[in-house]
């Protein structure tokens, strides 16, 4: 038997002791602290057995990724309660949402239907612009065009915050995926400031809150994001 089975096994025991009389709490206990002696786990095995990540592609494949890059993921991070880490796999950048139960997945999923209309919303935001701009002057207002786009979504968005106990476990999960040192923080690179391209900002704001999000807690935490409205 896997380990998750055994995790699973111990964790509806457990929820037996919460909810069944005095005679069948004690015999869940009992059978669950036999399976936790057998296998060798502890009470935090079975705590961090609700944590868990998922891993999207960066809707940006740079290695220092731009600012709004990192604005899309954190206001992902933020609307669903999980957190974002950054890697770099096979030339590939990633993002890992990290919490506990499926809210990884449902960030996940949130991020890449936000990123593909974001790409799509910038692709033709570059299509208006003048063929006779530098690729440089074309991408800076590109890179503002979306900063300003997320900003009006992530308006948008209802934040859940972790509770201190999730936080927690998030925390304990992260130390042992990646050890006691500091993570690393991403490297990121910030639109040049020039007046001439600010108007950018505006537009992609006004396009960011055409964006249609619908989000609903039933049961479990689930999401749906539209389409923009017409």
């Amino acid at each position: 038997m896997s380990k998750q089975r055994i995790l699973g096994k111990i964790k509806k025991l457990l929820a037996m002791v919460e909810r069944g009389n005095e005679h069948e709490s004690a015999n869940a206990m009992r059978k669950a602290q036999a399976l936790m002696n057998e296998h060798g786990l502890t009470d935090a095995d079975v705590q961090l057995s609700d944590v868990g990540h998922a891993f999207v592609t960066s809707a940006n494949a740079a290695k220092t990724q731009p600012r709004w890059s990192h604005d899309l993921a954190v206001a992902v991070m933020n609307a669903i309660g999980v957190e974002a880490v950054f890697s770099r796999s096979q030339q590939k950048m990633l993002v890992r949402f990290i919490g506990v139960g499926e809210r990884p997945e449902v960030a996940a999923y949130c991020y890449q239907v936000l990123s593909r209309q974001l790409r799509a919303a910038r692709k033709a935001f570059m299509a208006t612009q003048s063929k006779r701009l530098l690729p440089a002057t074309k991408t800076n207002r590109a890179n503002l065009y979306c900063e300003g786009w997320i900003d009006a979504v992530q308006r948008q968005l209802h934040n859940v915050a972790p509770t201190e106990h999730e936080q927690a476990l998030v925390a304990q999960y992260k130390e042992q995926l990646f050890g006691r040192a500091d993570l690393p923080k991403a490297d990121m690179r910030a639109p040049k400031d020039k007046s001439r391209d600010a108007s950018a900002f505006g537009v992609g704001f006004r396009d960011g809150k055409k964006v249609q999000l619908n989000a609903g807690v039933n049961g479990q935490e689930q999401a749906k994001l539209g389409g923009p409205t017409a």
